[in-house]
């Protein structure tokens, strides 16, 4: 037993006992982990975070020294690809050029620098005009706004509200009244009688979707092709369960009548001839019944290739059914 070390430290008896067993560090809280029975400079967590530091600053070490290699070596490269050019051709003859020749082709350069930059800023501004154009109020007068005002560029533009043919923007200031002028022209019946009129003037009577991604497109029409999709889900989903429903009643009914003759035959209420001929009609009328559907989908699809290979399958399957029309009745 060498003694306790955290005991000794704190001027406490300490030569009776070890640290292993010292109920002083029991009561000690780790600064580190907040946990008790270490302090921190023996603290496990404290000890691998140093470990980690010091791999990660190993690790950073080894890419600063391969960073100085490498750029060493370009460096190197740099100075050869500097000496080569000096020495060569072009470099030579550019020396032997008289120096009013090459204050001439100097004034030539910067000419045509700043001509190519003159022309560079001027397609920036073209573009900037553009836009601001684009972008700019463009409502009535009757409104309050101005027809042609152009966002200064020291504002911040916050994203536009569109109604119809229309393009609100402002900054934050005008946020609430541009959505005020906005909701006011969306919720005018004039307004929106007008724009139907010009719509369907312009796209016909599916003006709706061939307004789509075109001049007159905005959000209150995609709100109604929205609108007009969820309708017509609605609509498929609620006659589909109208058709679940009709197809289920129509199964039930003929399961119902089945069971009935069926009993009918095992009583003796019912002959065997009177159910064989229900039986065959009830065939035949399935047989109908597949016809017609086959009818309609021959009707839908207008392709020639299409309607001629149904028709060979339809025939070919028609045939195979007419040849064991009746062994139904021996089963």
């Amino acid at each position: 037993m060498t003694g306790c070390d955290f005991c000794r430290s704190r001027r406490l008896p300490w030569s009776k006992h070890s640290i292993e067993a010292c109920h002083e560090i029991a009561k000690k809280q780790c600064t580190y982990c907040k946990e008790f029975g270490h302090t921190n400079y023996s603290c496990p967590k404290s000890l691998l975070k140093k470990q980690k530091e010091e791999a990660w600053n190993k690790r950073e070490e080894e890419k600063r020294a391969r960073w100085e290699a490498n750029e060493k070596v370009r460096k190197e490269e740099k100075a050869k690809q500097e000496v080569a050019k000096a020495n060569s051709w072009a470099a030579k003859a550019t020396k032997s050029i008289p120096s009013d020749v090459a204050a001439k082709i100097a004034e030539e350069n910067r000419i045509l620098a700043e001509q190519s930059e003159k022309k560079r800023a001027a397609e920036a501004a073209e573009r900037k005009r553009i836009w601001e154009n684009k972008h700019s109020m463009r409502m009535m007068t009757k409104y309050g706004l101005k027809k042609d005002f152009i966002m200064p560029d020291k504002l911040k533009i916050y994203p536009r509200y569109e109604f119809w043919y229309f393009e609100i923007e402002g900054t934050q200031d005008d946020k609430d009244r541009i959505s005020e002028v906005a909701k006011k022209m969306r919720d005018d019946p004039t307004n929106r009688e007008n724009f139907h009129a010009y719509l369907k003037e312009q796209y016909f009577v599916n003006w709706i979707y061939a307004s789509e991604d075109t001049e007159d497109d905005c959000k209150y029409l995609r709100d109604l092709r929205y609108q007009k999709a969820c309708d017509e889900e609605y609509a498929y989903y609620n006659q589909e369960r109208l058709w679940v429903k009709e197809i289920e009643a129509e199964r039930n009914e003929a399961k119902r009548e089945k069971k009935d003759m069926y009993e009918g035959v095992k009583s003796g209420r019912i002959s065997q001839k009177v159910y064989d001929d229900w039986r065959i009609s009830k065939h035949q009328e399935e047989l109908e019944r597949e016809e017609e559907f086959h009818n309609e989908g021959l009707r839908i699809w207008k392709a020639e290739d299409q309607m001629a290979l149904a028709e060979a399958q339809w025939k070919a399957r028609k045939e195979l059914k007419n040849k064991n029309c009746f062994v139904i009745c021996n089963l």
